[in-house]
């Protein structure tokens, strides 16, 4: 991939994010010209193109070291309410303190640690069912579904053209429990919108800074899995969720409070209740319309038509081929390719399936075992020679096969394992 560069500059390689990559592939499915992706993701146009010619993804997801500034941020903090300029601090820390990092990193330093209060902002408006807003908030202590109180939460997915709500009540904020109750909502709507605006939850965004932008990649795989694109929101920008943070202030003080709930059944039974028979059908307080009307009306017809199969959620992990060409996995071996042995390869499972990855390219699939201390083994046509126990006659009979067959390489996922999940 590349760039073109200042001043008639050659092109450098830039090695994209996969947000990046993933918001590509789904803009071009959602009918959005090349030209007007590459605008609006600040990218070059080949760059674009490039990513669309791949039929993989480039895996990789890391976490960078925190800031040479760090130490130093009670004081940087100081130094801000007694005014000094930015260029001054700078000095006292490069002189004084022996930091070595440039004047930039500072400032974008500061403005990430000590961001400015906004104090207006403008009222946003959306198309019907470009966007769903979604968040986490705590609501309490309540019975959970083994019985003792343990604390609870809401989850809110807000339509903001029609304000549709969808609510539910979760006892983790794990990214199972968003992926499950995010398959509600759109099962809810009966569709998915184009995009999808969070709020800086770990579950979803590792990490959202002015400069430094990384997600977790499985929500990033379910948003594609949904051909909806993730839109996050700028820290300390409450104004860009106010109808999500609405919502979950709705849910509190409606809902929530001066009810009795006898347990997690009833609080749930009691939720959908009020969600279905007065949230979405009172006239809302801003639009003065009825949310339900607006979306029947108006924006169910503009909604994404879900995918046939459900997202499977796969687990992840990080193992070195041995030199037998297998890795370990829940007391059990599997295959890997001869020639990844002695590498790290990173390991995606669910309940039935699991994948081996190098480089960002699948490598193996295999069912997983339910036995124990076995061997599964998947190898190519050229090494069977390491399976028998004659290396000349296996050469023989394999030389002998393929004189008398066409092979054929599909790549791409199994079809016997298609429908497993």
């Amino acid at each position: 991939m590349g760039t073109t560069g200042v001043g008639g500059e050659k092109p450098r390689s830039v090695m994209l994010t996969m947000y990046k990559q993933i918001t590509i592939k789904t803009l071009e499915k959602q009918g959005v010209k090349q030209s007007e992706i590459a605008r609006e993701l600040g990218c070059h146009r080949h760059t674009i193109a490039n990513v669309l010619s791949r039929e993989n993804f480039i895996e990789k997801q890391t976490r960078q070291k925190g800031s040479l500034f760090d130490p130093y941020q009670e004081q940087i903090k100081k130094w801000i309410e007694e005014k000094l300029s930015i260029l001054r601090m700078y000095e006292i820390l490069t002189e004084t303190h022996g930091v070595s990092s440039t004047y930039v990193n500072l400032c974008k330093y500061i403005q990430v640690r000590f961001p400015k209060q906004k104090e207006a902002f403008g009222v946003q408006v959306v198309l019907p069912g470009e966007v769903a807003e979604i968040d986490f908030g705590y609501v309490g202590m309540f019975p959970g579904p083994l019985g003792p109180l343990v604390k609870t939460y809401g989850l809110a997915v807000i339509l903001p053209y029609s304000r549709l709500d969808f609510y539910a009540i979760t006892y983790d904020q794990k990214l199972e429990t968003l992926i499950q109750e995010m398959e509600n909502a759109f099962l809810y709507f009966d569709g998915v919108p184009g995009r999808l605006k969070v709020d800086n939850m770990k579950t979803a965004i590792l990490k959202n800074q002015h400069y430094d932008l990384e997600f977790n990649q499985d929500f990033l795989e379910f948003a594609y899995h949904y051909n909806t694109v993730i839109i996050p929101c700028t820290p300390y920008s409450p104004e860009q969720k106010g109808t999500v943070e609405s919502g979950i202030k709705y849910l509190q003080g409606n809902f929530i409070s001066g009810r009795t709930f006898h347990d997690s059944i009833d609080m749930k039974r009691q939720l959908t209740d009020w969600m279905n028979n007065y949230a979405n059908k009172r006239v809302h307080g801003t639009t003065r319309k009825v949310p339900m009307e607006v979306f029947l009306s108006e924006e169910k017809g503009k909604l994404q038509s879900q995918p046939d199969t459900p997202f499977a959620l796969f687990n992840r992990g990080e193992r070195v081929v041995a030199s037998n060409c297998h890795i370990h996995f829940a007391n059990n071996y599997y295959s890997v390719p001869s020639r990844l042995v002695g590498k790290d390869v990173t390991i995606r499972w669910n309940e039935h399936l699991l994948r081996i990855i190098c480089e960002g390219e699948q490598v193996a699939l295999h069912t997983i075992s339910t036995e124990m201390g076995t061997y599964v083994t998947n190898r190519s046509i050229n090494e069977w020679d390491k399976v028998f126990i004659d290396k000349t006659l296996t050469t023989a009979v394999v030389d002998r096969l393929l004189h008398h067959c066409t092979v054929i390489e599909i790549k791409g996922e199994s079809y016997r394992f298609k429908k497993r999940d």
